[in-house]
């Protein structure tokens, strides 16, 4: 929607500027259009930052010598090569390698009409004042003539403590209120820190073009303009602002015109020379209708080249957001499958640990019946050896108290027997000689011994009779 908007103003516009050029480039105080056909707005509309002319009474056009194409050819042909083209016409291409507007050669100065670009180039007093350039990719930058003297003409940037300019392209001037620096390329930008916007040495300080994109995108146009002689010029940063960024003040120089070509001289800290030729107001009908029909072919040109760029950059936003759109679901897709692939993982090291300690729980209880049912064998065996030894020591010590009653019988029935063979021996015998009855005791023990021994069988059955009993 913003973008429709903007294409149907800058139509309108141009449209305005087309009609404004039929009526010549004879400028009335009421509606002041500038030399090359580029209208100017009135400066009642547009005041911001207006000085009063009178203190600059010098700086008038009045003693300038005069400008056409012609002095523009005579005095660059030296250091450049002039070639036609079919959308600008005849342009100027500087023989310097890697030369880039508004960056090689020179650096900025404050003066009335706002920041202007002091050139070190002898041809600088011309490219960088007057016109506009373009760029291709074969032939670089071109410059194209133009008859509007101007301190610089370049859009503005600021923000993220960057300053940022880019020369304007043909068909784009202050007249287009709606942020004349909003077509340039990122990469035609230059940006330095805001504290380093005066020095004569902006190479050393110039960011990166690879950083460009993210500097635009936190930066914003300048459209500060300042009004001087009834003429509206590009003023740029706010000089306060700047010398808030710098720490230090900004003398505003004055201008005033040299006699002849030539790079600025300096003529003391307040005070500049730059050659400035003023426009011929005697061109005829004819070069008018050339010039008019140049811009206007500029401005087609112009415009198709934006609503290319417009198309070209929202086919590749849309591609873009196709991409995006891809990628994400293909990594949307993939993030699913490696989750799901961790979360698998994840289930089968759980089920693996509790299948592991299941297989385990398992095997100590196994096990554990195993030792049980072990334990309880060896029990059970020692109990039985354990009882196998109390009966063993049970009998053996019955047997040998059945041993020691029978040992004891038998004594008993020995000793018995003993006695009563004793008893029968010392029966008393009558009339024998004493004698006789001494060699009797003698005998006797004998007598007594031997049948304990073998002489009386009758002793032995009475033994084996009574040893049952026992």
């Amino acid at each position: 929607m913003k973008t429709n908007l903007n294409i149907a103003i800058f139509t309108l516009l141009s449209f305005t500027f087309l009609m404004g050029c039929s009526a010549g480039r004879h400028a009335s105080a009421q509606q002041p259009y500038n030399n090359d056909g580029y209208y100017s707005p009135p400066s009642d509309d547009y005041r911001n930052n207006q000085y009063d002319q009178n203190q600059y009474d010098n700086d008038s056009y009045n003693s300038s010598p005069n400008v056409d194409i012609n002095v523009f050819v005579n005095e660059l042909s030296p250091y450049g090569r002039w070639i036609n083209t079919p959308s600008y016409g005849r342009v100027w291409i500087c023989n310097e390698r890697d030369f880039t507007p508004y960056y090689s050669g020179g650096h900025w100065v404050y003066s009335a009409y706002g920041w202007t670009w002091a050139s070190d180039y002898r041809w600088g007093w011309a490219p960088f004042h007057y016109g506009r350039w373009a760029f291709d990719d074969f032939n670089g930058w071109m410059w194209v003539p133009g008859y509007e003297w101007g301190p610089a003409w370049v859009g503005w940037r600021t923000g993220g403590d960057y300053y940022g300019w880019a020369p304007l392209a043909p068909g784009i001037h202050i007249g287009i209120g709606f942020g004349f620096g909003n077509y340039m390329p990122a990469d035609r930008w230059c940006f330095v820190p805001r504290r380093n916007i005066t020095s004569p040495y902006l190479r050393n300080y110039r960011v990166s073009r690879d950083r460009n994109i993210t500097i635009i995108n936190h930066t914003t146009i300048i459209n500060n303009t300042n009004v001087y002689n009834n003429n509206r010029y590009i003023a740029g940063p706010d000089r306060r602002e700047a010398e808030r960024a710098t720490g230090r003040r900004i003398n505003e120089v004055r201008i005033t015109n040299d006699t002849k070509p030539g790079n600025y001289k300096m003529v003391n800290n307040n005070t500049i020379k730059i050659y400035r030729p003023e426009a011929k107001k005697d061109d005829d009908d004819r070069s008018t209708q050339v010039n008019n029909q140049r811009d206007r072919q500029a401005i087609d040109e112009r415009n198709k080249q934006i609503n290319d760029q417009r198309e070209k950059q929202m086919n590749d936003e849309r591609q873009k957001q196709i991409n995006d759109q891809r990628n994400k679901q293909i990594n949307d897709q993939r993030e699913r499958q490696m989750n799901d692939e961790r979360q698998k993982q994840i289930n089968d090291q759980r089920n693996k640990q509790i299948n592991d300690q299941r297989e385990k729980q398992m095997n100590d209880e196994r096990q554990k019946q195993i030792n049980d049912e072990r334990n309880k064998q060896m029990n059970d065996q020692r109990e039985r050896q354990m009882n196998d030894e109390r009966q063993k020591q049970i009998n053996d010590q019955r047997n040998k108290q059945m041993n020691d009653q029978r040992e004891r019988q038998m004594n008993d029935e020995r000793q018995k027997q003993i006695n009563d063979q004793r008893n029968r021996n010392q029966q008393p015998v009558i009339n024998q000689p004493a004698n006789r009855q001494s060699q009797n005791v003698q005998q006797q023990p004998l007598q007594r011994t031997l049948p304990q021994v073998n002489t009386q069988p009758q002793t032995r059955q009475s033994v084996k009779k009574k040893g049952p009993n026992n």
